[in-house]
């Protein structure tokens, strides 16, 4: 298993309801901001970017984060 690795320019959030280890981090390609954390019940990463969220592919968690596609949180949408 891939350990998480923090990227230089991360800030830590507070931890919210469903997700700890939560931090900003600033787009590598734009001047964005997304959240990377990690889901409570699941221990799998998360992100707030479009990959993330619409096709569950993110370029901040195995590239910048340096996790592997099994560690990363599939939400299923209803």
């Amino acid at each position: 298993m891939n350990l998480f690795r923090l990227p230089d320019n991360a800030v830590a959030l507070p931890d919210i309801t469903q997700w700890t280890n939560r931090y900003a981090i600033c787009s590598l390609t734009s001047s964005r901001t997304y959240i990377v954390a990690q889901n409570c019940k699941t221990r799998k990463w998360g992100c707030s970017c479009p990959g993330y969220i619409f096709r569950k592919k993110c370029k901040h968690l195995i590239k910048e984060c340096g996790l592997s596609e099994n560690q990363i949180h599939e939400n299923k949408k209803k």
